[in-house]
């Protein structure tokens, strides 16, 4: 008997119909950047991709919906009107803040999930991402300590 070795490669399609959310963050945060208004969010993108061979059908009152984060974020929403194949919508960003107590009251780097999801009218899921956001103790700026040094000049 004769030994027949079988390779099979496995092409991933883009998925046909589907509706693409992008999520684009900083990717750490402190008070510092709160206090010097850096925005948490940088974009936030809805795609619909077009097919030649396939009609697809439009969408109504759609909704983006940002998790809230148990003492630290409240939930977020965004309306879409309507969504065509073919359009990619920019959202319009919301800034997002932190309560003061929790970012002056860190001591360690800690790290919170932002989920995102996509709704249609009917509350089908249809996309969805995750993010993680590296929040920093208040005596830390770009992932360095902070401290006070003076020197003196005789």
């Amino acid at each position: 008997m004769k030994n027949v070795t079988i390779e099979s490669t496995v092409v991933e399609e883009p998925c046909v119909g589907c509706v693409d959310l992008s999520v684009d963050i900083i990717s750490t945060f402190s008070l510092a950047a709160q206090q010097n208004s850096y925005p948490v969010l940088k974009s936030i993108r809805v795609s619909y991709p077009k097919h030649d061979e396939k009609e697809l059908p439009s969408y109504s009152s759609l909704t983006i919906k940002l998790d809230g984060i148990d003492g630290w974020l409240s939930e977020e929403i965004w309306q879409i009107d309507q969504l065509e194949p073919g359009q990619s919508i920019g959202i319009n960003l919301k800034e997002l803040r932190f309560p003061f107590e929790k970012l002056f009251g860190i001591t360690e780097q800690i790290t919170h999930e932002l989920s995102f999801s996509l709704f249609s009218d009917k509350q089908d899921l249809l996309a969805e991402q995750h993010v993680k956001l590296d929040i920093l103790p208040a005596n830390f700026w770009g992932r360095r300590k902070a401290t006070s040094a003076f020197s003196r000049v005789c």
